[in-house]
């Protein structure tokens, strides 16, 4: 059976990729964005310096369980409260999330090629 997964660099590696507060206030992720949800949580690079910023909650979705273990731990080490964590392929199942519930969307989407892996 073929199972989806995200080909994710190693963590050192692909947080080397990113400024994360840089790219944050580029993006305008802010106390004026309510609910959020970010597609492919992965190692959270992105997820709890965001939920810092907004004032409702940040639903986050990854594929695979290591990952959503990975960030779990972190999300309990951090104490962030506003941030649901589920794991969850929402290309077959969407997010189940209500029409027009969210703010804001963010999806950080890294090729396999443009990362060397083949």
């Amino acid at each position: 059976m073929k199972v989806r997964d995200s080909g994710m660099p190693e963590e050192v590696r692909w947080n080397g990729f990113f400024d994360t507060d840089l790219i944050l206030s580029k993006l305008n992720i802010n106390s004026k964005i309510a609910d959020l949800v970010e597609i492919g949580s992965g190692y959270g690079t992105f997820t709890i310096s965001t939920a810092k910023l907004i004032q409702g909650k940040l639903f986050a979705f990854d594929i695979e369980e290591k990952m959503i273990e990975n960030l779990n731990q972190k999300i309990q080490n951090q104490q962030t409260n506003n941030i649901r964590l589920e794991k969850r392929d929402i290309l077959a199942y969407t997010t189940e999330l209500p029409d027009n519930s969210i703010d804001y969307v963010m999806l950080f989407f890294t090729p396999r090629i443009a990362l060397g892996v083949y």
